[in-house]
């Protein structure tokens, strides 16, 4: 089939469900219209128009021979389902000039397992690479500075190309790649966002970069065979759940200006053995580092104000922690369960104890609670089995219900 000089739109359906081989257009040719050699199954190869800007939904669809694109640049759309279950495809380069990914455009390409990114895309639909090789290698060449939302979530790309350019990677574009391992990062990255890495099951390694300011909401939620993150001093904000979960993850320096630790930040990374709280940390917030039953020891800096609640619930192997002058709040629950713990020595600063703060830290022998709180909450101390000694400094006023209940051998107060 040829197209000839003149021509500008090849129309809708015009040779879908045909047996055509060769296509050859003219390069008057501005757009590739809905479905024009969707099931064309014969197609193997196409060199497109110079000029042409679009290429419609189903344009290509199910073209199952079709194993060579080269796309012109001036191309600007390819819209959804374009190349879905195009499943000769092994390699695309997608020009500098594309502004839209439609949904599923390439969705299916079973054994498409090179894809090259060249231009900062401002619209991408869902489930775009959907299905394509579970060994694809992924590059997003020079000049791009933002990976868009989702755009490889779900996949099994097994590869991550970065340019220097990237400053931005954008929510969920790599949730779920179960068949990620490693990825270097560009060096001038300064965001990851909202669940980008988000259970990536099988990424063991990160390499961060000195120009990284945020890491969002559960950016590496799940990711259970990371062993060691690195976290450069550049970094302001993190987001909660950045790690929750990562089971293999054994060790963490949190970056100097971070004056808070996010809700659920480190929670049930099981393997956590060693934490290192910087100077000029204020806040470590709910769950935080929750059932990390590995950890021993915490000790906490001298900058910390608040310990909110469950943020160290169910360690229980932790053995020592030093409250510092300038604890001011222990929230509900904050130490419950932490079966370990030999001690409890408050500081003079405290002014708030929450409820069941450390309920059941059964090896707990010794508690002194100074005199700056003034009322000591219900179940503080419940279920402190070893609890045989407590100090109560002056000023304390009111001890609530059940505040030592199942302090079996409690001989001293």
């Amino acid at each position: 089939v040829t197209f000839g000089e003149g021509i500008t739109y090849i129309p809708d359906y015009l040779f879908s469900n045909t047996g055509i081989a060769q296509v050859n257009i003219a390069n008057t040719v501005k757009e590739i219209g809905e479905g024009s050699f969707k099931e064309c199954n014969n197609l193997k190869a196409i060199a497109f128009s110079e000029n042409l800007e679009t290429i419609g939904i189903n344009a290509f669809y199910n073209c199952g021979s079709l194993n060579a694109l080269v796309f012109n640049e001036g191309l600007t759309e390819i819209q959804g389902n374009a190349f879905r279950n195009c499943n000769s495809l092994t390699k695309i380069s997608l020009p500098k000039s594309l502004q839209i990914l439609g949904a599923d455009a390439f969705a299916k390409c079973f054994n498409l397992k090179d894809v090259q990114i060249n231009s900062d895309l401002e619209n991408v639909g869902n489930g775009v690479f959907d299905g394509i090789a579970s060994n694809a290698s992924v590059t997003f060449g020079e000049g791009i500075t933002y990976i868009p939302d989702y755009l490889f979530s779900n996949t099994s790309i097994a590869q991550v190309n970065m340019a220097n350019t990237v400053k931005k990677i954008g929510n969920g574009s790599f949730k779920e790649c179960n068949n990620l391992k490693a990825i270097a990062f560009s060096e001038n990255l300064e965001t990851i966002g909202d669940s980008a890495f988000y259970n990536c099951s099988k990424l063991n390694s990160l390499v961060f970069n000195k120009s990284l300011i945020e890491i969002r909401s559960y950016a590496f939620y799940g990711c259970s065979s990371l062993a060691s993150v690195d976290l450069p001093d550049t970094i302001i904000m993190m987001g909660r759940s950045i790690f929750e979960n990562c089971t293999s993850l054994k060790s963490i320096t949190i970056p100097n200006r971070i004056s808070k630790i996010p809700s659920s930040c480190f929670y049930h990374c099981s393997s956590l053995t060693s934490v290192v709280l910087n100077d000029g940390l204020e806040v470590i917030e709910s769950f935080a580092f929750s059932d990390c039953n590995r950890l021993t020891d915490c000790s906490l800096p001298s900058t910390i104000t608040t310990i909110s609640k469950y943020a160290f619930y169910n360690c229980e192997r932790l053995e020592n922690v030093t409250f510092p002058n300038g604890l001011k709040t222990i929230e509900d629950s904050a130490f419950s369960s932490c079966k370990k713990l030999a001690s409890v020595i408050l500081p003079d600063t405290l002014t708030t104890l929450g409820p069941a703060a450390f309920c059941n830290c059964s090896s707990a022998t010794q508690v002194s609670i100074p005199g700056t709180l003034t009322n000591i909450p219900a179940s503080a101390f419940s279920g402190c089995a070893a609890l045989s000694t407590v100090t109560v400094q002056e000023g304390v006023l009111k001890i609530e219900n059940d505040t030592f209940n199942g302090c079996i051998v409690l001989q001293t107060i």
